[in-house]
C-alpha cells in the first residue's frame, strides 16, 4: 500500500482505534466477523455511531486487504502523539501477527 494512501486510511479510522480494534478489524477483512456484528461492537462500546463505525471498517479492511497492517503498526510505534500505553500494545500486536 502506497504510505500516502495507508496514512489516509489510518488516520480514518483513528491510529489508537486501529490499534485497540486491531483484532476485530483484521477478523471483519478476512470475513469472519460480519459486519453487522462490528458495526455493533463499535457502537455498544461508544467508538462511533453506526456511519461512523461502517466508515472506520471499510477502512481498516483496506489496510488489511492491501496488506499495509504491519506497516500500520509501525507508524503507530513511532507516533510522538499517542499513550505509551498503545504505542506498547501496537509493538506487541506487531510481534505476534507480523
Amino acid at each position: 500500500m502506497e504510505q500516502e494512501r495507508l496514512i489516509r486510511k489510518l488516520n480514518s479510522v483513528g491510529k489508537e482505534v486501529f490499534v485497540r480494534y486491531y483484532y476485530l478489524f483484521r477478523d471483519f477483512a478476512s470475513d469472519n466477523v460480519s459486519r453487522r456484528s462490528a458495526i455493533q461492537r463499535l457502537v455498544d462500546e461508544n467508538v462511533s455511531n453506526e456511519d461512523g463505525a461502517w466508515m472506520r471498517l471499510g477502512n481498516a479492511r483496506a489496510i488489511f486487504n492491501e496488506r499495509g497492517n504491519c506497516h500500520a503498526l509501525l507508524l503507530i510505534q513511532h507516533s510522538q502523539r499517542l499513550s505509551d500505553r498503545t504505542i506498547t500494545l501496537a509493538r506487541k500486536i506487531a510481534k505476534e501477527d507480523c
